[in-house]
């Protein structure tokens, strides 16, 4: 019996949370047990959750926390079908489901106080996924008690290897700040003597004896029995100075081969542990701050005890104890055998694993070596099709558009085709007759500019010419044309002015650029957009003309620079005209859209038609395969395609909306070589894997950031993909290397 058996037991009856936290082999199991046996005596309903049955290695959070469930059901024998009661609380989260369960049932059906004992609490420390919530969940069940009775029965008691902060981040919510520690200390002389009946049958003076062996062993427990233990099997041991000589033979010499069972090593492994645990670098200045603190210990033979994680961790690992605010060490064999020479052959190691460190000047070597091949894999385009799609993400992140106010669509949808006689239409999507109406009337109503997005070879009958001729003569009329083999040519017969529609898909079908100009547009007999088209004329009544400068176009102040061959993403691109970079509109719709018949109806706005750029488009399936992926939807029909060309162009000269552009070459690589060097850096500079993780995702995230804001606000396409591989494999790849060179040495 010892002073911690009575504390518990006093504790426990009074309805306290208890947590022993304690160094391995100090007796909390023994503890335990004889605590369970006690309530249970008294009337109070007892069982035992030893975590390291239920498993930590390769288990989902379900699985644990139904363990936990069935330990109770046969621990406290009670009557339920887990299985059914599990899978009728499906929309429950586990540890929901294990706290409904502790009202619900064990609550429930045990009508007397209760005491529930975790034991191996740190073997959460071992699980893949957090138990936060696990330890939150026990210090809202004393929380309940304010106002809940039926938790006031409900007690637990946690036993463990750890620190409270090892256990959880949150200290508002864990249990260990309602809780009552108990200390587990070392027999002392007064409650060893019943072990001195084991020695009276063959030894003359067994009190002198065991106070020896508890001078040895500081009251030890683990250590204690087994030096007993030694002393049975040796007859050898008669007095003091045998069983001296018997500790050098059996527990100090050789120590590590000796140590069976394992404890001496276990303290050892505890005080180094950080060290085992090392990522990326094998340099711990966590293990060198404890084992200098112990060397204070061992030469001034105390110091005084704080409230720090590391006198907390060197108590943990069983080689010092508190006495009267003092950090002492526990026992003579400790010291024997963690003595002075052992310490500094400790530091030496830890001194050497220093040097196990890369050398800064190799990091950053080795940075940039990876830096330059990823740059090289990139200029072969193994990269692009993977570049190109953190674009089209980076595109629909941005924030969402208003539609262009300048621009209006009329789509001849499925509905107008039909509505229209077949024998009018004459097989076209609309007839004659519809066109000259809706021609007329936009240009009645002061349309801006009108785009005609439709293929058509042969003129209007002449019963329709008069009411488009006003139009034919005018300037702000344009058609379609395409150039190509074998292309379409300019149906001139219909409307003189004319406008490529040709689009450039990538090698996934979707459309992130936009040609403007060719040299050679023929069949077609313009060799512009039409896109170009009806924006330049649209600024044209503004003032705004046209002009070429160092040989690329230029509106106003607005430069569109074309293409080079390698731009952003893009490399070896084939840039035959004139294209740049598609900064498609990221709203709903680019532009007002209206129907042909509600475009035709006598109720149609006529202000929706003012001073805008009319855009007129099949969108009817039956007529238009059309269709076209972009950066900013998986779905827009080539007239709509048109208006986000036309707008781009409009809002860069009124809106100073930004044009994508991106660094050349020479600044793509130096942005990729920085951010390699920065995760070189924060390897070599990382204090333990945690941080090294928690530094490369915020230079992830940082990354991430940079790009999505510098292209939202200024349009501009830095390389995202390259440069968070980059970080990925430098991290990788030093840690690989720093793991050889560990082994090596």
């Amino acid at each position: 019996m010892r002073q911690a058996d009575r504390d518990l037991l006093d504790s426990l009856l009074a309805r306290e949370y208890c947590y022993i936290l304690n160094a391995r082999q100090m007796g909390k199991s023994s503890l335990r047990v004889r605590t369970m046996n006690k309530l249970q005596d008294r009337g109070i309903a007892c069982s035992e959750i030893e975590l390291t049955g239920i498993g930590s290695h390769n288990i989902t959070a379900l699985q644990w926390y139904g363990g936990i469930v069935q330990e109770l059901i046969d621990g406290f024998e009670l009557s339920i079908n887990r299985r059914s009661w599990w899978r009728e609380r499906e929309d429950l989260s586990p540890c929901q489901r294990l706290g409904e369960f502790i009202e619900t049932v064990l609550l429930k059906q045990i009508k007397q106080d209760i005491v529930i004992f975790i034991d191996e609490i740190d073997s959460v420390l071992s699980l893949d996924f957090p138990t936060d919530d696990f330890l939150a969940l026990i210090h809202n069940f004393y929380n309940k008690r304010a106002t809940n009775l039926e938790y006031r029965r409900l007690t637990f008691a946690l036993m463990g290897v750890a620190t409270p902060a090892d256990l959880i981040q949150g200290q508002s919510s864990t249990p260990f700040n309602i809780g009552k520690s108990i200390e587990l200390h070392g027999f002392e002389l007064s409650e060893s003597l019943p072990l001195v009946q084991g020695f009276r049958d063959r030894l003359e003076q067994p009190e002198e004896i065991l106070a020896q062996i508890l001078s040895w062993t500081g009251g030890q427990p683990f250590l204690t029995q087994k030096l007993c233990r030694l002393i049975e099997q040796n007859s050898q041991v008669t007095d003091v100075q045998s069983l001296d000589q018997l500790v050098e033979d059996k527990i100090l010499r050789n120590w590590e081969s000796q140590d069976d069972p394992e404890h001496l090593r276990t303290i050892r492994d505890r005080l180094c542990r950080f060290a085992n645990r090392s990522f990326g670098t094998t340099k711990n200045n966590s293990s060198q701050k404890l084992i200098k603190i112990y060397r204070k210990i061992l030469l001034r033979g105390k110091i005084p005890l704080r409230d720090s994680v590391e006198h907390l961790e060197l108590r943990l690992s069983g080689l010092v104890a508190s006495n009267q605010g003092y950090l002492v060490v526990k026992n003579r064999i400790y010291k024997s055998v963690f003595d002075q020479t052992w310490l500094e052959q400790q530091l030496r190691e830890l001194n050497r694993s220093d040097s196990n460190l890369i050398p800064f000047g190799r990091v950053i070597l080795i940075s940039l070596a990876i830096a330059t091949s990823l740059i090289g894999i990139r200029s072969w385009g193994r990269l692009q099709p993977l570049e190109l799609k953190s674009l089209d993400l980076l595109m629909r992140l941005r924030p969402k558009e208003m539609p262009d106010k300048r621009l209006l669509i009329v789509n001849i949808t499925e509905e107008d085709v039909q509505s229209q006689p077949a024998v009018e239409r004459g097989g076209a999507s609309i007839s004659d007759r519809s066109l000259a109406q809706l021609l007329a009337k936009l240009e009645k109503s002061s349309a801006r500019v009108i785009g005609l997005d439709i293929f058509r070879e042969a003129p209007l009958a002449a019963q329709y010419q008069s009411a488009i001729a006003p139009m034919q003569q005018s300037d702000r009329f344009h058609m379609i044309c395409q150039f190509g083999n074998p292309g379409v040519p300019a149906s001139v017969q219909v409307v003189p002015r004319h406008g490529f529609n040709n689009v450039e898909p990538d090698a996934d079908r979707v459309l992130r650029r936009q040609i403007i100009a060719v040299s050679n547009p023929q069949p077609c007999n313009n060799g512009y957009a039409l896109n170009w088209h009806l924006a330049t004329r649209y600024l044209q009544d503004l003032g705004i003309k046209a002009k070429v400068v160092n040989n690329y176009l230029q509106l106003g102040n607005t430069p569109f620079k074309p293409l080079a061959i390698t731009t952003g993403g893009y490399q070896k691109l084939d840039r035959s005209g004139h294209q740049i970079l598609l900064n498609c509109r990221n709203s709903i719709r680019v532009a007002k859209t209206v129907s042909l018949q509600e475009a035709l109806a006598d109720s149609f706005d006529l202000n929706l038609v003012k001073d805008r750029i009319v855009v007129i488009g099949v969108k009817a399936s039956s007529f238009n395969d059309d269709f076209w992926r972009t950066s900013c939807d998986d779905s827009q029909t080539g007239v709509e395609i048109q208006a986000h060309m036309t707008s781009q162009i409009l809002s860069a000269v009124l809106d100073d909306r930004p044009l994508l552009w991106t660094l050349s070459q020479v600044g793509e690589s130096i942005w990729i070589i920085s951010w390699s060097l920065t995760g070189g850096i924060l390897f070599y500079y990382g204090r333990s894997g945690y941080q090294v993780i928690t530094g490369m995702s915020l230079i992830i995230v940082t990354i991430s950031g940079s790009c999505w804001i510098l292209l939202s606000t200024m349009g501009g396409w830095f390389p995202l993909l390259p440069s968070i591989l980059v970080v990925i494999l430098v991290s990788s790849t030093l840690y690989i290397y720093q793991e050889q060179i560990s082994h090596r040495r």
